[in-house]
């Protein structure tokens, strides 16, 4: 008896809902969310957790970057993107391009570049193929990284540009706004990474 109230009753709220016009979202015991991510550090090293949390706050797993040098900037950064979390990390030798399942927390793509790859405090975009674009305050290059982590190509700015706060795309261009001493913005091909315009 109890079963079939609680079935009634759901669906009473369901039918509620298309009537009112507001949508009802029905969450799985540990279907992750949201991702967020928290900063540990000390005077010498700092490092990351990754987490998948549900709607509550309940998490259901974590990632814990690699330890790196501390510094005024992240040395991880992440974005998320349909049923992935794409990943920037660092460690004393190298920079990794890591993809998470958002569901599981289990990567699925892991690949390694040099530490002249340094993407610390990074600004990040991924289209909807699964391609990342990242930019990070220590340098003055962007790069366009495919879903498999495979290096598509990588363009030089101008050195007068720095400190990448967002990046936005339309239209096959892709715009990266800088909040450095010069707030301007950059606009780039998205397929070449051809600099279009400075801003």
């Amino acid at each position: 008896m109890k079963k079939k109230c609680k079935k009634i009753s759901m669906g009473v709220l369901i039918l509620l809902a298309c009537i009112l016009g507001f949508s009802v979202s029905v969450y799985a015991k540990d279907t992750v969310a949201k991702v967020t991510s928290k900063r540990y550090s000390n005077s010498k090293t700092q490092y990351s957790v990754i987490s998948g949390k549900t709607q509550a706050g309940k998490t259901v797993w974590k990632y814990t970057t690699s330890k790196f040098t501390a510094t005024e900037l992240d040395s991880a950064s992440y974005k998320v993107r349909g049923s992935y979390v794409y990943l920037i990390d660092h460690t004393a030798n190298n920079m990794l391009y890591i993809k998470l399942n958002k569901q599981t927390g289990k990567v699925v793509c892991r690949k390694k570049f040099s530490s002249s790859y340094n993407m610390g405090g990074a600004a990040m975009y991924v289209d909807s193929s699964g391609n990342l674009y990242s930019m990070g305050y220590y340098n003055d290059w962007i790069a366009k990284f495919s879903s498999k982590g495979k290096l598509l190509w990588k363009k030089k700015i101008n050195s007068k540009y720095y400190w990448p706060s967002k990046m936005t795309a339309s239209n096959n261009k892709l715009t990266v706004y800088f909040d450095g001493y010069y707030n301007g913005r950059v606009i780039l091909n998205m397929k070449t990474g051809k600099i279009l315009s400075y801003k």
